[in-house]
């Protein structure tokens, strides 16, 4: 599966080109592509825990 980096990655290059340094704040969109990850593992993780807990037939 081939993935293009974000539009993101361009932008820091360019600040730090620009300024020399980069700066570890964190941007609204990837913020929310953060909480979109940990909504999706929490999911998973709820998913797992359900079918653990469900009683094995034989």
């Amino acid at each position: 599966m081939d993935v293009l980096p974000s539009g993101n990655i361009f932008r820091e290059l360019q600040d730090i080109h620009d300024t020399g340094y980069f700066s570890a704040h964190v941007s609204l969109e990837d913020h929310w592509q953060q909480v979109i990850h940990l909504h999706t593992i929490l999911k998973k993780k709820k998913n797992e825990n359900f079918f653990q807990k469900l009683p094995k037939r034989y």
